[in-house]
């Protein structure tokens, strides 16, 4: 039965009555609990089930094979404990990082389990860059789950949400940035006065270690965005050091060995920082791929009747970047397009990743060079690097538009290769 026949029948052609029992049995109720909640003999339910089952041409296996079409065309009315049961978790949309627990969660192995171990490290340090929406804060989210198991003193401060104005002064930001651990620190001592005659980086180092010799547990400190303040050098251009000096104090130190710092930023941004004044050379580095074909086989498989058949076609047009393959599994799923309608319109202006070019094409045009050096890459179908365009083009393959092949740049995807050929047409 497909949708069109289902909407057909439900509700228009159940009675006042029998939408009731049919509610109920979608929630787990059995006939018993429905005959007393509906003040029926107890026979009375399963003569009503088979009746509803019948108008859906079903002759068996009635609460199994309905509640398996309600999955599938009116979740919202299935009980979350039913749908589970049957396989089924309600499809979100993913619009956001996934949760620690999400059923939609793809380990992308051996990464997960390299971040579990830098967090037994005395004084750790992770990097975790990539492009936007490859999932960086949902391992972030991961991280953090696995930390607080280990009993960590945790703390995630997501740099997306402080405003402009304490960004934009090196003083402000650091007396807040010191402000929200000790807020978001159980433990933590009372804030003390700021020291204003030392240099504002002591004085924020000096009160972060009689923070961390007052725990009794390693503390980790997870700041999300960091590359929130890539567009403010003064205030980044003493952040980062500090930082980078917070992770040498733990080879000096046993108090700052209870340290495990976790940093997350875009690499859109970073390259036009100093590396040797940012932890950017310091720390281990780990870089967010993109899905493989196996984990996309993991990942159709949670969508609730997807067929393996899709994937094929959907990778060799996007490969496996973990937000359009998520986006494309959602539509699918739910069943607001097909696999040809998906593929036809995926490199327009109208398809269901118009906002993801929308801010492709927005930092393109803020970037000097960088929309004629894609456009040769792209007329051309591969560019050759070159001591004149190897910055752009490593600035292009940071942004997940390029991917770079011996000496020669290409678009990272067809997606990319087909939008843009249009873009530059007009």
């Amino acid at each position: 039965m497909n949708r069109e026949e289902f909407e057909k029948i439900y509700p228009a052609e159940l009675s006042p009555i029998q939408n009731e029992v049919l509610k109920l049995v979608l929630q787990g109720k059995t006939n018993k609990e429905i005959a007393d909640e509906l003040n029926f003999s107890e026979s009375n339910p399963a003569k009503h089930l088979k009746k509803i089952a019948e108008k859906f041409g079903f002759k068996e296996d009635y609460r199994d094979r309905l509640t398996e079409m309600f999955i599938k065309y009116k979740s919202e009315l299935v009980a979350p404990e039913i749908g589970r049961k049957y396989g089924y978790n309600p499809l979100i949309f993913p619009d956001k990082p996934e949760k620690a627990d999400s059923y939609f969660y793809i380990e992308r192995k051996p990464i997960e389990s390299r971040c579990f171990q830098q967090l037994s490290e005395p004084g750790s340090l992770l990097r975790i860059a990539a492009p936007k929406q490859m999932g960086k804060t949902s391992l972030l989210n991961k991280i953090i789950a696995k930390g607080k198991q280990l009993h960590y003193h945790t703390v995630n401060l997501d740099l997306r949400l402080v405003e402009t104005t304490k960004l934009a002064d090196e003083t402000v930001f650091l007396r807040s940035f010191y402000a929200w651990i000790v807020n978001e620190l159980a433990s933590s001592p009372p804030l003390k006065a700021w020291d204003d005659d030392l240099p504002v980086m002591v004085s924020c180092t000096k009160h972060f270690q009689a923070i961390l010799k007052q725990l009794d547990r390693p503390f980790l400190l997870v700041i999300d965005n960091l590359d929130r303040i890539f567009d403010y050098p003064q205030t980044y251009k003493n952040f980062l050091p500090m930082l980078r000096r917070w992770h040498d104090l733990a080879n000096e130190s046993e108090t700052w060995e209870k340290l495990r710092l976790v940093i997350s930023y875009r690499t859109e941004d970073y390259g036009r920082l100093d590396i040797n004044q940012s932890p950017f050379n310091v720390g281990v580095p780990i870089s967010v791929r993109e899905f493989n074909y196996n984990e996309v086989e993991i990942l159709r498989n949670r969508h609730y009747h997807l067929q393996p058949e899709v994937v094929k076609p959907l990778m060799a047009a996007i490969g496996g970047h973990p937000y359009l393959i998520r986006l494309a599994f959602y539509a699918l799923a739910k069943e607001e397009l097909t696999l040809e309608q998906v593929l036809n319109s995926a490199a327009s202006h109208t398809g269901i990743y118009k906002n993801h070019f929308r801010q492709l094409v927005s930092y393109l045009q803020e970037c000097v060079n960088l929309e004629s050096i894609l456009q040769s890459i792209v007329n051309k179908q591969g560019l050759e690097i070159t001591g004149r365009n190897n910055k752009q083009i490593y600035q292009l393959e940071a942004m997940g538009i390029v991917k770079i092949q011996g000496n020669l740049a290409l678009t990272s995807r067809q997606i990319y290769q087909t939008y843009f050929t249009h873009y530059f047409k007009n």
